[in-house]
């Protein structure tokens, strides 16, 4: 079951390092959505002020909060949630990892006083005392795919190891550390961070292990100093690092590159690393010139991709990369892509090859490799107007804080038609699609939502994205057929999803529970027991294919809870649950009836108070409060 987590992070006067931490948390943490994240910003001029407010403004699901009354601020808000996360604004994210996965190992391990996020194997050397340090006897407490996790005994381990109560990097339980932050009269980060180890004696008994990955997924670089409470804490002391030099650096639209950072092993949990900045300025010839990444997957359509190609070099806005993506295509895409990267040897095209895993991997592929600011995808068989980029970036440049920008369709192939773009509406959005696929956006979308989510059967990647997006969505729309959309005859893919329509739409709304009420969700819920049998089985598919998503196995529960097949619905619907994120009350609920239905009471009152838990408002509470009492 995973718990709700409040991540709380401390700046002052670091927007450029801040946005780092930010950028890089966003891009490796796979559940960041689950979290309420908290800034407390502290600053000393109206500029770093002023860098800050731009900061909330690229970072909408972080709360910005002036620093007032810090030692009440940050108990408040460590008391908000089950879990707390403690970041500083020097934090460099390196590796992917699930906060849930840290949560769940801390909930199993009630021996242990939190889970360090910067500790690991690898972190032999102690920057803070100079020195090298030994690692402790390690006991290995569960695995997940990508990052095992480890526990040890804190107590008489070394260094950093011994230091398990700090605010840089941390997940605690609230019920344990905050009644010790009440304890302290802090007034900073960095002495609330000392009077907690003064409290280490305390719980030494009680929590004596402290758990980790066994490769940390963050490191704190300490490059500069800006916090005057902590005058002999080590940090790097060059001019160029400087908060002031730092903030001139950021007003010119410099950020950390934090992708570059990605897969870096850390020797320490603080290590001083060169800040690599890069500008805006993509073009040579003008700064003022976004790069635009066009991103082409291709499946079996190699007869195609030279018309699609072709339209993009046709362009007449020129700052652009082209990206083919062969998706494990049996044809001859590959010899066909080099022939056009060899006749368009001037331009800038390049190919990856990969295997099959479906057009929304295709494109994640693509667009993880992207350089541009902007991201345009465009399928292999259709193309582009000569100016729709050039349209579109003057869209943007005239309107800064857009996001996204679309045309209108026209039509070609089997069928010659024009298909007009609406007026944006949030919530017209959830009820149908408003964007086309081949929409141009900001590659912060897909860094934020974690791009496209392979588990819609039969499509709707593209859909299923702007829906995660479309709380911050700011599109603008140009009102010319600029998009050239190829129909076929008898497409597959295409009949697919209008047969099964309901139950596509269905499978989508129950990605959503956040953003769609939970009786539309119930209605769903019915949609999707009496799924087609071709529905079911390319959600079975799915699962062997993606087996972390926790969706596809909510969708099967509720075929085999239909048919009676109550062992399998209860397996598929734990599952469900042991992926979920933590606003998802769905399996919960199925849990609920099934159990009620199997006269496992017991069982089905923990399930019915855990769906209440989530879900406040939910429909049928009076049903759920009679199996309760």
């Amino acid at each position: 079951m995973i718990q709700r987590t409040t991540a709380i992070l401390f700046s002052k006067d670091r927007a450029l390092q801040l946005d780092a931490t930010l950028a890089s948390f966003f891009l490796h943490c796979r559940d960041a959505a689950t979290l309420e994240i908290i800034a407390v910003c502290k600053t000393s001029t109206a500029q770093h002020l002023q860098q800050y407010e731009r900061l909330q403004a690229m970072y909408p699901q972080v709360a910005f909060v002036n620093e007032t009354a810090f030692n009440q601020q940050v108990i408040s808000y460590a008391s908000k949630n089950e879990f707390v996360l403690f970041l500083v604004d020097d934090n460099i994210f390196v590796r992917d990892f699930h906060v849930h996965h840290a949560i769940a190992a801390l909930s199993e391990s009630q021996q242990a006083v939190g889970f360090s996020l910067r500790l690991g194997r690898n972190t032999k050397f102690c920057y803070s005392l100079n020195r090298p340090q030994s690692l402790p006897a390690f006991v290995p407490v569960s695995s997940p795919s990508e990052n095992p996790i480890l526990s040890y005994a804190w107590p008489n381990a070394e260094c950093d190891f011994g230091y398990p109560l700090e605010v840089s990097s941390s997940i605690y339980r609230s019920k344990d550390i905050v009644p010790m932050m009440k304890l302290v009269p802090f007034s900073n980060p960095n002495n609330l961070e000392g009077l907690l180890a003064q409290q280490l004696s305390r719980v030494a008994a009680a929590l004596p292990t402290l758990l980790c990955f066994e490769s940390s997924v963050t490191f704190c670089n300490p490059v500069n100093k800006v916090q005057e409470a902590a005058p002999d804490n080590r940090a790097g002391v060059a001019i160029s690092y400087s908060a002031d030099k730092l903030a001139s650096i950021f007003d010119r639209q410099g950020r950390v590159d934090v992708r570059s950072y990605s897969g870096h092993v850390p020797n320490a949990c603080h290590e001083e690393v060169a800040l690599e900045i890069r500008f805006p300025a993509i073009s040579a010839a003008s700064s003022s010139k976004p790069l635009v990444s066009v991103i082409i997957p291709c499946y079996k359509q190699a007869h195609f991709l030279r018309d699609a190609v072709g339209s993009v070099v046709a362009q007449t806005y020129t700052e652009w990369e082209c990206i083919i993506v062969n998706d494990g295509s049996p044809d001859d895409t590959s010899a066909v892509a080099r022939e056009l990267i060899r006749e368009f040897s001037g331009k800038n095209i390049q190919l990856i090859e990969k295997h099959n895993e479906g057009l929304a991997e295709a494109r994640n592929t693509g667009i993880s490799v992207a350089k541009g600011e902007w991201i345009l995808p465009l399928d292999s068989d259709d193309k582009f107007d000569p100016t729709y980029m050039e349209k579109a970036v003057h869209e943007v440049l005239a309107h800064p804080d857009t996001n996204i920008v679309s045309a209108n369709l026209r039509c070609f192939g089997a069928k010659s038609d024009i298909l007009e773009v609406f007026p944006f509406s949030r919530q017209q959005l959830l009820q149908g699609n408003m964007f086309p696929y081949a929409s141009m956006y900001r590659r912060e979308l897909w860094e934020c939502f974690h791009g496209y989510i392979p588990i819609i059967p039969f499509g709707a990647e593209d859909y299923n994205f702007w829906v995660t997006c479309s709380g911050v969505l700011n599109p603008r729309r140009i009102a010319e057929p600029l998009f050239l959309y190829r129909k076929h005859v008898g497409s597959s893919m295409v009949d697919a999803v209008i047969s099964h329509q309901f139950e596509v739409d269905a499978c989508l709304h129950t990605c959503h529970p956040d953003k769609y009420p939970a009786e539309t969700l119930l209605r769903d819920h019915d949609v999707l027991s009496l799924m087609h049998v071709d529905t079911f089985e390319a959600i079975s598919r799915t699962i062997a294919k993606f087996p972390q998503y926790s969706q596809p196995y909510l969708w099967r529960g509720l075929y085999h809870e239909a048919q009676g097949i109550w062992r399998w619905a209860q397996r598929d619907f734990e599952m469900a649950e042991r992926l979920a994120e933590s606003d998802d009350w769905q399996p919960l609920f199925r849990l609920a009836l099934l159990h009620l239905e199997l006269k496992n009471l017991r069982s089905a009152r923990r399930y019915a108070e855990a769906t209440l838990k989530r879900c406040p408002n939910f429909p049928a509470r009076a049903t759920l409060e009679k199996l309760i009492c």
